[in-house]
């Protein structure tokens, strides 16, 4: 198989665990940290391996297998899962712990970007482009979109806060204000 490129990270992030270049985006990492979001460094030849100071950062050295790199994330996400974290995964199913409800797609592209910023404000413009990235404007879709999202994981006890003027935050329904 051949190595993991910045194409496949990418894909590999869209399952709702960070990807992060080590040691040059330790800032990015430290927010991932602080704000409990599943993290895979990728650590650069010839650099040190990292301290991984929690059960949801792992790392890899350049150059890393593919199949490597996946088994590493579904670790991340296992891990995130045993924490109480919500997890979407390949097949579209939301999970906080022990429950999980079904997604479609679309309501699955949403959630593996509110899980990635679980706790932050994520832009209503970056949500309305990941779901419809070939039209300039789909205002309703989004606001259906999120309200029928609200409704599927309310029995998770999660909810989805709408920031007015910037987008939308994702957090858990029990401590939520």
């Amino acid at each position: 198989m051949g190595h993991v490129e910045r194409a496949s990270a990418g894909a590999l992030g869209d399952l709702g665990v960070v990807i992060v270049r080590w040691p040059a985006e330790l800032r990015r990492r430290e927010q991932c940290r602080l704000r409990g979001v599943p993290r895979l460094l990728v650590v650069e030849a010839g650099v040190p391996a990292p301290p991984c100071p929690d059960a949801l950062e792992d790392w890899v050295r350049l150059p890393v297998e593919r199949e490597d790199a996946r088994v590493r994330v579904r670790t991340l996400l296992a891990r995130a899962a045993l924490a109480g974290r919500p997890v979407v995964t390949r097949q579209n199913l939301l999970r906080v712990g022990d429950r999980q409800t079904p997604l479609s797609p679309l309501e699955a592209v949403i959630m593996r970007r509110l899980v990635a910023s679980y706790g932050d404000v994520v832009d209503r413009g970056e949500l309305t482009d990941l779901c419809w990235p070939e039209c300039d404007a789909a205002p309703n879709g989004l606001y259906l979109q999120i309200l029928r999202l609200r409704r599927r994981i309310k029995p998770l006890q999660l909810v989805i806060h709408t920031v007015w003027g910037r987008g939308y935050v994702l957090e858990d329904g029990e401590n939520a204000a």
